[in-house]
């Protein structure tokens, strides 16, 4: 298990023999972007980004989220607010329990 830190946002991956898992925790901003870019793009796929930790992200930080999940990652766990961002971009998320996945099977196009 790997972590990046600073004051208000961590990442934590976690590496398993099906893929990685990365934990985002605090505040992401587009100015952990790259960071956030840098370590997802070395992680072993399958990539699953897993929000739960997640208590803000400004546009910037949704733009990398979506720029991740277009090339294939999964995003679970994800807050309600950060789903309603990603869903003005016509991406519908089914919502399991308070959080909603946003996977291959979990995501669709809006049709009207």
């Amino acid at each position: 298990m790997r972590s990046v830190n600073n004051m208000t946002f961590r990442i934590s991956e976690i590496a398993e023999p099906r893929g990685t898992t990365l934990r985002l925790d605090g505040r992401l901003s587009g100015e952990m972007g790259a960071e956030l870019e840098r370590v997802s793009e070395e992680a072993k796929r399958p990539l699953t980004l897993d929000l739960s930790g997640l208590s803000f992200a400004d546009a910037g930080g949704v733009e990398i989220l979506k720029a991740i999940h277009a090339r294939g990652a999964t995003l679970q766990n994800v807050p309600a607010y950060v789903a309603l961002l990603l869903g003005h971009n016509g991406v519908v998320l089914r919502r399991t329990s308070t959080r909603a996945r946003v996977g291959p099977i979990a995501a669709e196009k809006l049709t009207h």
